[in-house]
């Protein structure tokens, strides 16, 4: 079974917009702790997260999961 690269992908998809972990979790509402969380594999985005990513960030949910 392979390693969950969502946080990975995350921090990849951050830096490629050219935004803090604070510029990013300002613009989907939720704390900078929590996108550091993401993006150390401590904790994954939800459903509903996900989706928002998808449309703020205009990206696809595979460039999220698969990278």
């Amino acid at each position: 079974m392979h390693e969950n690269n969502i946080g990975t992908n995350l921090k990849q998809i951050r830096k490629t917009l050219c935004l803090t972990q604070q510029e990013f979790a300002d613009k989907l509402n939720v704390s900078r702790s929590c996108v550091k969380h993401w993006e150390n594999n401590e904790t994954v985005p939800n459903a509903y997260m996900l989706r928002k990513m998808k449309e703020v960030f205009n990206i696809s949910y595979e460039e999220i999961i698969d990278g």
